[in-house]
């Protein structure tokens, strides 16, 4: 049987997932079309006709965004957030945050922080405690990821119109025998929805491998899975109800963490470890644990 190569859309994906990885420095068009497997003559065309902008165009915009959502979950200096995002100086950031958003980091600090959120919940003794009347957040649980292998499928769009891709996930998994009723199904958060439109959202929703050395290039060839490694520090807070109410989950954790100035958010998307399987729940009934990276010194 004659083996199929990564589709365009699947190699553009590959550039996508390069620079999300790489917010913290400074890439070249070159380095991001080897990770692609194509020439940069061809990806950089590719990626215009597909994405609607230059790869050089999208870094800069998903590093701008990403320098948004630290400017009002955290208490991160500006200049801090300029050197985590590898900007040459908190200038040349400062100039081309206020070309995209049409206001300076400290205004647009002062304007969306959501810092000062009523989120009316208190902490425990011990600083490991977050409760809440409105949500079922449950105690902190420190993790360290050591390289949990996952295959994924992208979704872009709104997660109402994520069920489609979640069936695919599951069903691919079930031909392959990888899925297992103790199965982790891991959703990846990479957008702020008070920066991008529901449309234009980016949610990776996998599967963890259940060994480093299953074969990778089948999963990707037969069913056009893609790969990432989930490693580093997570703080996970398990929450249980109505997944509507998410969104001001996230607030709570994130204005707790920025009470506690010893933790220190790293600059990697938060993850989503689910103990119910979705898209098999009602949006009332979830069970999930939100993860949230942290330095690992911290």
């Amino acid at each position: 049987m004659k083996k199929s190569s990564p589709s365009n859309r699947d190699k553009i994906i590959l550039a996508q997932h390069y620079m999300e990885k790489n917010l913290d420095q400074s890439i070249h068009l070159n380095q991001i079309a080897k990770a692609s497997f194509l020439s940069p003559f061809h990806f950089h065309r590719m990626f215009h006709a597909m994405v609607g902008i230059t790869p050089r165009l999208y870094f800069e915009k998903i590093k701008l965004e990403r320098a948004a959502f630290l400017l009002t979950v955290t208490n991160y200096s500006i200049a801090d957030i300029a050197w985590e995002l590898s900007y040459e100086n908190p200038e040349s950031f400062a100039r081309s945050f206020k070309k995209n958003f049409q206001k300076t980091p400290t205004e647009f600090r002062k304007q969306y922080s959501r810092i000062g959120f009523d989120v009316s919940f208190t902490s425990g003794k011990e600083n490991n405690q977050l409760t809440t009347n409105e949500s079922n957040l449950g105690k902190f649980i420190k993790r360290n990821f050591e390289n949990n292998s996952i295959a994924y499928f992208r979704h872009i769009g709104p997660w109402k119109k994520s069920h489609k891709p979640w069936r695919k996930l599951i069903d691919c998994s079930l031909q392959l025998g990888i899925f297992k009723e103790s199965s982790q199904l891991i959703g990846i958060w990479y957008d702020d929805p008070l920066l991008v439109s529901k449309e234009n959202q980016r949610f990776d929703l996998g599967i963890c491998l259940p060994s480093k050395s299953f074969e990778r290039k089948i999963l990707q060839e037969k069913f056009g899975f893609s790969f990432d490694n989930i490693q580093g520090t997570y703080l996970c807070f398990p929450y249980s109800g109505d997944f509507s109410y998410l969104e001001n989950v996230y607030l709570k954790i994130y204005k707790w963490l920025a009470d506690n100035t010893n933790v220190a958010i790293s600059n990697k998307p938060a993850i989503e470890m689910y103990k119910k399987f979705p898209p098999f729940y009602s949006g009332s009934d979830c069970a999930l644990e939100v993860c949230i990276p942290i330095n690992s010194q911290d």
